[in-house]
């Protein structure tokens, strides 16, 4: 018969006690070196090379609010009453606080269990001014709003001695706002940029980092040969910002390791969500449910942890279960999420926008290689993954079998947001 599942997660030898939570804010995972063969990451490669790499994951959306709840709470945001949606309804108030701050998170689970816990975050979204649910349970909190990378590593190692020094097993979550835009790195670590300038007379300075969202708002005006250019000279100032980031994991790590630090820690490895450069006529996040800013990095490390590579599908809300599971604790409280390697390989992964006045609203499911979206005018789009995973065919057809088995398990999420919610939807069923 067939194997029964097990956690992905193996140890040769002691579990680890610690964990540290390294999110990245904007990641694109194709601009990864282990994806795409770019010197831009060498220190995560290095380290994902020792891990386990999560080959499938997914962000539950498209920026930061919502996606960094799925990670640290392994939940579903709507079933929190978490709907963001900003001035069109009068409010002022871009993030709806969720009525569920009570519930369980993996800090304040790893604090009952007698951790010290701490977060450095560089994204006031991801802080202890917004959503109460998003930082309960730590204990320290650092929120240094578009702090670089060299400013959050500092104030991480400082927390990560404090917490250290208080005797007790600690959880550290450090969130890098790099590489975020306006993508201003250091010119050192920007070096494709000076041989593509020398072939064109390009007339808008996609160059100057200060004037890079500028950009965007031209793109209507552009030829196709000044999209190739500006897409090209927009990922040459990305990936610079990429290299920055990597270049201070390598300060994070290595000052961890000297202190010894490492030994027995759980590394957690993850993107909030990517960034488009114009694939679907569109730019930066919050845009689409594609790949570009769903499909993103997830990954664990740890001394004694056998390196390899889970093929199967995974999701944001699998971490915080998963760390608990290696931690040796009940992963139960957080059971929205799975553990790795427990779950089915065809289970249904859901994404959302709900950002009014910054996307339009939408809701997506991947499941067995395809994925259907739906748009709250009614729209729907229907990909093959397996064999566009760009999305860029729309292959929809109402009566396509595969949309209506995908359709019967979307419409009821879709039903519950507009009921939730249905002064802000467009269009009823």
């Amino acid at each position: 018969g067939t194997e029964p599942p097990a956690p992905a997660l193996v140890f040769a030898g002691e579990r680890p006690v610690n964990v540290l939570i390294v999110s990245v804010d904007t990641l694109r995972r194709d601009q990864v070196g282990v994806y795409s063969g770019l010197d831009t990451t060498p220190t995560l490669d290095l380290m994902l090379e020792g891990g386990l790499v999560l080959d499938d994951h997914r962000s539950c959306a498209n920026w930061t609010g919502p996606s960094m709840i799925c990670a640290t709470n392994g939940r579903w945001p709507l079933a929190d009453d978490y709907w963001p949606t900003g001035v069109w309804d009068g409010t002022g108030d871009r993030r709806v606080p969720s009525t569920a701050a009570d519930q369980p998170t993996l800090a304040s689970l790893l604090g009952a269990h007698g951790y010290a816990t701490g977060v450095v975050s560089g994204n006031s979204v991801f802080s202890d001014t917004n959503t109460p649910s998003y930082l309960a349970g730590f204990e320290f909190v650092e929120a240094q709003d578009w702090a670089q990378a060299p400013i959050l590593t500092q104030a991480g190692l400082r927390m990560q001695q404090e917490l250290a020094d208080t005797g007790q097993p600690w959880l550290l979550h450090l969130h890098y706002i790099d590489p975020h835009g306006p993508y201003g790195p250091p010119a050192e670590y920007v070096t494709d940029l000076d041989e593509l300038a020398k072939l064109y007379d390009f007339p808008y300075d996609v160059t100057n980092t200060d004037d890079v969202y500028s950009v965007f708002s031209y793109w209507p005006w552009f030829s196709e040969e000044e999209e190739l250019i500006a897409r090209e000279h927009l990922f040459g100032i990305y990936r610079g910002e990429i290299r920055y980031w990597d270049s201070q994991l390598e300060v994070l790590f290595a000052t961890l390791q000297s202190r010894g630090a490492l030994d027995d820690t759980l590394v957690v490895f993850f993107a909030d969500h990517g960034e488009q450069f114009g694939e679907h006529d569109q730019f930066q996040h919050g845009k689409d449910l594609f790949s570009e800013e769903n499909r993103v990095l997830g990954a664990f490390w740890a001394r004694d942890l056998l390196p390899g590579t889970w093929s199967g599908p995974t999701q944001h809300q699998d971490l915080a279960p998963t760390v608990l599971e290696a931690l040796g604790l009940p992963a139960e409280p957080l059971h929205e999420g799975s553990v790795v390697g427990l779950a089915p390989a065809d289970r249904s992964m859901f994404s959302f926008c709900y950002l009014i006045g910054y996307c339009d609203p939408m809701m997506a499911i991947v499941k067995d290689g395809y994925q259907l979206v739906y748009r709250w005018d009614g729209k729907r789009f229907f990909y093959d993954l397996a064999v566009d995973p760009g999305a860029i065919d729309d292959l929809y057809e109402a009566e396509d079998p595969r949309v209506e088995a995908l359709w019967a398990e979307l419409r009821p999420q879709v039903e519950a947001v507009q009921e939730r919610w249905s002064h802000l939807v467009a269009r009823e069923l």
